[in-house]
């Protein structure tokens, strides 16, 4: 699988069984699978998208917008929940609006889901963590199991 640095954005080709061995970027160095979201701006949205490996959960955000502030940690902890299942990544929609424009979103805080650098499904609003967890499985991504 290839996965997209989140700090250089090289691209490294990692065997699917060892996303549960931490893997680091061979050309940085730097954890390939963060458990907190990656942020993301217009100059590398489309590659971290196109390569990420996994699907890739955006939330677009803007300063100042309170139901984004309230989000804000729910989409953290569920980033930690997922990891390894689903990279989360977050994009400032007011510092970077060419990104959103192109996808015609229409308010904040949204969240794209992508798989195979497209996009494949899409709401609008603050979540709180109970339906965040239930949309993403609506798209076939599961919570791991409690052991």
């Amino acid at each position: 699988m290839e996965l997209a640095c989140p700090r250089c954005l090289a691209v490294n080709n990692i065997a699917d069984d060892w996303l549960v061995n931490e893997p680091v970027c061979q050309a940085c160095g730097a954890a390939l699978l963060p458990a907190e979201a990656v942020a993301l701006t217009a100059d590398n949205f489309d590659r971290f998208i196109r390569h990420a490996g996994l699907p890739v959960l955006v939330e677009f955000w803007a300063n100042g917008c309170g139901p984004c502030e309230m989000m804000a940690p729910i989409f953290d902890s569920i980033a930690t929940e997922m990891k390894g299942r689903v990279r989360f990544a977050r994009l400032d929609a007011a510092a970077h609006p060419q990104v959103p424009m192109r996808h015609h979103l229409r308010g904040v805080p949204s969240l794209m889901l992508f798989r195979d650098g497209a996009e494949v499904a899409r709401t609008t609003g603050a979540m709180e963590a109970h339906a965040l967890r239930r949309w993403l499985a609506s798209q076939g991504i599961q919570q791991a199991k409690v052991q």
